[in-house]
């Protein structure tokens, strides 16, 4: 294992040999996101050492964050999973957690599907929109908490992931911290309309490649009305404002 493959616990109360296997095993996800990279499109850093550090130790570093926060979440959900991130990496630090994929894509779907075999992860994936996935009574609020990550800016993403949260759960949308105040003061009315408390929790880290970066923890504290998300697209096309 390369060097830069292992992750620092040194602020973290986990075991040697824990550490050990965790980081053995976020090395097997990395080899098959990065085999599958150029045909499936997954991500753009292609490089190795720098998918490491911008996808797997961030993935870490933000579930960290909303663990000190939160504590770990019983039932997740990653919407937008694409490459499977950070859901795979949330699965393989929370092995006590159920957590569960969302892709819109068919052929992202199946390479989720046969990644969460090869790693002998116990990770449903739903293919399909969130809008409409959302109106399912077996999903809808019914995650302790949800995750986007480089999925929409802030207005449209609650839309998409505060439907599927029980009340009183979490969304955790993991941002830079450039523009986070822009998208915040632009997400104000969606937060009221779509049931979430009206001051989100910042909680910033530095990724390991020196970007700042932050997770933005929302609480649900009342049902979403019957009438969100709206239908496909609009979320995003149309953000509640």
């Amino acid at each position: 294992m390369n060097d830069w493959m292992r992750i620092n616990f040194s602020n973290r109360s986990v075991d040697a040999a824990a550490a050990e296997a965790l980081d053995k095993r976020l090395g097997g996800l990395a080899s098959l996101i990065l085999a599958a990279a150029g045909r499936m499109n997954l991500t753009a850093d292609r490089d190795p050492e720098l998918f490491w550090a911008r996808h797997i130790e961030d993935g870490l570093a933000a579930g960290w964050a909303v663990q000190d926060a939160a504590g770990i979440p019983a039932r997740v959900l990653d919407v937008g999973s694409g490459a499977g991130l950070p859901g795979f990496v949330w699965a393989l630090m929370w092995p006590e957690s159920s957590v569960s994929l969302l892709e819109a894509r068919s052929r992202r779907g199946e390479f989720l599907k046969q990644a969460a075999a090869e790693l002998g992860l116990d990770v449903p994936v739903l293919v399909g929109r969130a809008e409409t996935l959302a109106r399912d009574t077996n999903l809808r609020e019914s995650f302790d908490l949800v995750t986007a990550r480089a999925v929409a800016a802030l207005p449209s993403l609650l839309e998409l992931t505060i439907p599927f949260v029980r009340v009183g759960g979490h969304v955790a949308a993991i941002k830079s911290t450039a523009g986070a105040d822009d998208e915040l003061a632009a997400a104000k009315k969606a937060l009221g309309v779509l049931g979430a408390g009206p001051d989100p929790r910042r909680i910033p880290y530095d990724r390991p490649d020196g970007k700042p970066c932050e997770v933005i923890l929302v609480r649900k504290i009342k049902p979403t009305p019957p009438a969100y998300p709206r239908r496909d697209g609009l979320p995003q096309n149309k953000p509640i404002q």
